[in-house]
């Protein structure tokens, strides 16, 4: 579905808006579709990307460690070097595995941590990897926002509909007194939420991406950076803040 055709089911079929003049605005319900599809993106993987070089490659630098990643990517899944997959690791991880990695000599990468988004390769690269490409695959957001009436959500069809759950939700959040309608707005977001599931907290999402294995348990709201339930044959530290 285009935008076109999104922004006439949400006037359509949520908001009973189609005569003019609009209560809601064309602007309004673009920006509102854009963060939907980028909200389905940040709780689900819909958009798992390894050749687009903007993002997924990483120029090696000879002394350089961190690197920042491309800000549309949500997680990282895989980084590879030299057609060999780069693991990552916690520092706990590190400091029990090879406790004296932050004094190694410059060499090949071995290992990866992630701090939101930066990498830091362990070794830091050296003088032989200077210029050399690190590939990275990861889970991300939109690459354009949408903007004319003929673009497309980038995110698969069968989600596109599911999009105007959100902008009929924000329609009504507004606080305006002929359009507000707090349980409407509930209804259709407690819909957007069914159908990517719920909303990740930044605490979440940044535990997600730096620690190792992680699947994550437990409603959102109930998440303090360590799991409630236990889970059997794992080290617990590696679940440490």
């Amino acid at each position: 579905m285009d935008v076109e055709a999104l922004l006439n089911t949400v006037r359509g079929d949520f908001l009973d808006d189609e005569e003019t003049p609009y209560r809601w605005g064309a602007s309004k319900l673009l920006r509102w579709l854009n963060r939907a599809q980028e909200e389905a993106c940040l709780r689900q993987r819909l958009l798992v990307d390894e050749t687009t070089a903007a993002i997924t490659e990483v120029t090696l630098a000879v002394d350089t460690a961190s690197y920042t990643l491309d800000p549309r990517i949500v997680l990282v899944d895989r980084v590879v070097y030299d057609r060999r997959t780069i693991p990552k690791a916690t520092k706990h991880q590190l400091d029990r595995l090879m406790p004296a990695w932050r004094e190694m000599d410059p060499g090949e990468p071995q290992f990866y941590l992630q701090n939101d988004l930066t990498i830091r390769l362990i070794p830091t690269p050296s003088q032989v990897e200077d210029g050399q490409i690190l590939t990275i695959r990861a889970s991300r957001l939109p690459l354009l926002p949408l903007v004319d009436n003929a673009d497309v959500p980038e995110i698969p069809l069968a989600h596109h509909e599911n999009l105007c759950y959100y902008v009929a939700a924000r329609a009504f959040m507004l606080p305006d007194e002929d359009t507000k309608d707090t349980a409407l707005a509930k209804e259709y977001m407690g819909q957007f939420d069914a159908a990517f599931g719920p909303a990740l907290s930044a605490d979440v999402l940044a535990h997600k991406r730096r620690e190792t294995n992680v699947s994550w348990v437990g409603p959102a709201h109930a998440y303090h950076g360590r799991r409630s339930t236990q889970i059997r044959g794992r080290n617990p530290w590696d679940y440490e803040d």
